[in-house]
């Protein structure tokens, strides 16, 4: 296939994800995805300039903020979940209004997301500041910090794409997929987490497709996007490891390489550790569930028996995990009617046998990058297992519970990556009817999400 086709097809696609991202900025109603209000107020921290937030206990994490931002976003997420009333488009407008008469700085918990770097709600940070400086509306604050991660995780998935030898169509189609869209079009983390790892991925893999002395610079760049990849979500770490597919001869030869390496990898570790072991003991779990056991407890408990997480990681893998499938595709949330959402158990596996089967290449396989795809894509979900099973498992567990859609996207990515890298040649014409009919199958499950709450909120 000629590249200029590859540019058409992804301009395409990313065209459609912005259209789509615009348009749920609009009508998804402020907040309301995973975790909202916790993402809002950690943005609007950020925007004020402070990096680490503000530590009360080992359970409460937060900072004190502007109230009308408080008094925006805490009436609506009462009225969402407690009243199932998602408002109207005049509904916010008035709300925000009233919130602009607050003054007062009032001092508020997000515990979940007070942990995370400041990197990760750089995007929105940017968009609240800008829309602070022609409006006090946190309605207008929302949409702004909206718009610039969705346009940030557009940008971003736009030059992975261009870099990467092969497979741009899976991309575009996970770039595209329900999920992954309302999720960037929000003020949450999932879309720079998603974006960052697939830059880095596609730098490395464009390296070891050609890698020659004049792409030493490509090299530098793809460990510098790996310095941000773990300033992510502590678990996005394991991506790092990539870093040891960039052939010798990018790093000046064999030992140089090497050496850059083991330097590279303290430097990351030690970052790491300089933002994330601050929040090592923050009791998470206990602030959503008060009753629950304390983290020294839960720890104990663990390190009594080890093979606890395995038998609890396997039950997944064998039960919960194939059963995510449907929800990774479009489990945005709540907020959705229950028969919408299960109605997208069928299209989600059209998508999955899109992701497969739309890429094609004359090129052999590279059965390394194939195989350390793989092990990423493991590491990865057992990284991120290890995680949660720490931080939210009891001993009557027989899963690992929160281990669900979005923190799965990109180890699919890496095992779609995989298994195309192996299974991509004959039927160049069938694959390419395949990829669009998967493309439209997205923005048509993306607006039958949009559509209802859309009739309801306008």
């Amino acid at each position: 296939m000629k590249e200029s086709a590859r540019r058409y097809r992804a301009w395409i696609s990313l065209g459609a994800a912005a259209i789509l991202g615009v348009i749920a900025v609009v009508l998804v109603p402020p907040a309301i995805t995973y975790d909202g209000p916790s993402h809002f107020f950690r943005a609007v921290q950020v925007s004020e300039g402070h990096l680490r937030a503000d530590r009360y206990s080992d359970v409460q994490v937060g900072g004190t903020l502007p109230a009308r931002f408080v008094e925006f976003v805490n009436p609506l997420w009462q009225s969402y979940w407690v009243g199932h009333d998602f408002g109207t488009r005049d509904g916010w407008s008035k709300r925000a209004h009233l919130a602009e008469g607050f003054d007062r700085r009032e001092r508020v918990e997000f515990t979940n997301t007070a942990v995370y770097s400041p990197l990760n709600y750089l995007l929105p940070a940017i968009g609240m500041r800008l829309a602070g400086w022609f409006s006090r509306s946190p309605l207008w604050a929302s949409r702004f910090a909206c718009l610039f991660n969705l346009g940030g995780f557009l940008a971003i998935t736009g030059l992975a794409v261009s870099l990467m030898p092969r497979f741009k169509e899976g991309v575009l189609l996970v770039a595209t997929c329900p999920l992954v869209v309302i999720q960037a079009a929000s003020t949450s983390t999932d879309g720079i987490n998603v974006a960052l790892p697939l830059l880095m991925l596609a730098l490395v893999w464009n390296l070891r497709d050609g890698g020659t002395l004049l792409s030493r610079k490509k090299a530098y760049a793809a460990l510098v996007v790996g310095l941000g990849v773990a300033l992510l979500k502590p678990t996005s770490i394991v991506c790092l490891g990539c870093a040891l597919l960039i052939p010798s001869v990018c790093l000046g030869g064999e030992r140089r390489k090497w050496a850059c390496l083991a330097g590279y990898y303290l430097a990351a570790l030690g970052l790491w550790f300089f933002w994330n072991g601050a929040y090592t003991d923050i009791d998470i779990a206990r602030w959503f569930y008060p009753g629950r056991p304390a983290l020294s407890v839960q720890r104990h408990w663990f390190f009594e028996d080890p093979l606890r997480f395995l038998r609890a990681y396997v039950y997944w893998i064998r039960y919960d995990g194939p059963i995510q499938w449907p929800h990774l595709y479009a489990g945005v949330g709540g907020w959705i009617p229950s028969s919408l959402q299960a109605a997208f158990a069928w299209p989600s596996i059209g998508f999955l046998a899109g992701l497969l089967c739309c890429s094609y290449w004359e090129r052999k396989a590279d059965r390394v990058w194939s195989l350390s795809v793989t092990f990423l894509g493991v590491g990865l979900v057992s990284f991120t297992a290890l995680t949660l099973f720490l931080s939210f498992g009891q001993p009557s567990d027989v899963s690992i519970s929160g281990l669900a859609d979005r923190y799965l996207i990109v180890p699919v990515v890496c095992f779609a990556m995989a298994w195309s890298e192996v299974f991509h040649g004959r039927f160049e014409r069938a694959r390419s009817v395949v990829f669009w009919a998967t493309l439209l199958l997205n923005a048509s499950c993306t607006a039958a999400i949009l559509a209802p709450i859309g009739t309801r909120v306008w």
